[in-house]
């Protein structure tokens, strides 16, 4: 257990370190290089997180932290510099800044990518928390205990009628498609 822990703190560690490296390279390069490193430096540690074999609650807590990281290093890094593009305000100094079309769609994309790793960190990691608590509930459920009285038999009849109904719906579908693609070839003929 504790070599797990200090396997998580170590890739913790290495994260932070990582970003920091960013942080220097803020006046080396644009800031479209620094969030496509941050974006990518968060998607590999939200898989690494996700695989790594830790208890619940604390692979729950790292991956909610790799999606707080991410916003905060985002935020302060690369969104300030970039939010002439993301706002669609047209400024002299943005369009200095920033003279090549592409910019634009690669900040939108980084900002998009930011966004959905924030969440799936988010949700993730809340979800294992949520996993991790619910073994400690004291609303334990009961499972009724079903009598074997026919309703097997009565189950096998249910799944072949659904089975049935199922086919007969395909068919209706496939039938209109096939009206609707007729109809439109008409109009386009006539």
């Amino acid at each position: 257990m504790n070599d797990r822990l200090f396997r998580l703190l170590g890739l913790m560690f290495g994260y932070l370190a990582w970003l920091l490296f960013i942080i220097l390279l803020v006046g080396r390069f644009s800031s479209l290089v620094i969030g496509g490193a941050l974006v990518s430096s968060a998607s590999v540690l939200f898989v690494i997180f996700i695989r790594a074999k830790i208890p619940r609650f604390h692979k729950g807590m790292s991956i909610i932290l790799v999606g707080l990281t991410i916003t905060v290093f985002y935020n302060f890094l690369v969104r300030g510099d970039v939010a002439c593009l993301l706002e669609s305000i047209r400024s002299p100094a943005c369009e200095f800044k920033f003279a090549d079309e592409n910019d634009w769609v690669w900040v939108n994309t980084i900002d998009m990518m930011v966004q959905l790793l924030v969440i799936a960190c988010g949700g993730a990691g809340g979800s294992l928390i949520a996993a991790y608590a619910d073994t400690f509930a004291s609303d334990q459920d009961r499972s009724p205990v079903y009598e074997d009285s026919g309703s097997k038999m009565e189950l096998i009849r249910l799944q072949k009628q659904m089975r049935s109904l199922g086919r007969k719906v395909s068919v209706i579908i496939v039938l209109l498609g096939a009206l609707l693609l007729l109809f439109f070839v008409c109009q386009v003929i006539l």
